[in-house]
């Protein structure tokens, strides 16, 4: 996109499909937005979680990510 998508400084909702087929405990993106300087908000995979980032904060799911699973 040529910019931002979302409104960041209001409420707004994410959500997306991830299948992950082998864990590496990398970190990868399914979705986020770029910003200037950072990016607004991404949900990724962080030490074989799903993680949701703002500049504000994350959030963690408690369960770990099961392979080769939606």
């Amino acid at each position: 996109m040529a910019g931002p998508v979302v409104d960041t400084q209001s409420n707004f909702s994410v959500a997306a499909w991830v299948k992950i087929d082998r864990l590496s405990g990398a970190c990868t993106t399914a979705v986020g937005q770029d910003g200037d300087r950072n990016s607004t908000f991404f949900l990724q995979t962080l030490e074989n979680r799903f993680s949701f980032s703002t500049l504000g904060g994350r959030a963690s799911a408690t369960e770990p990510i099961q392979a080769g699973r939606w």
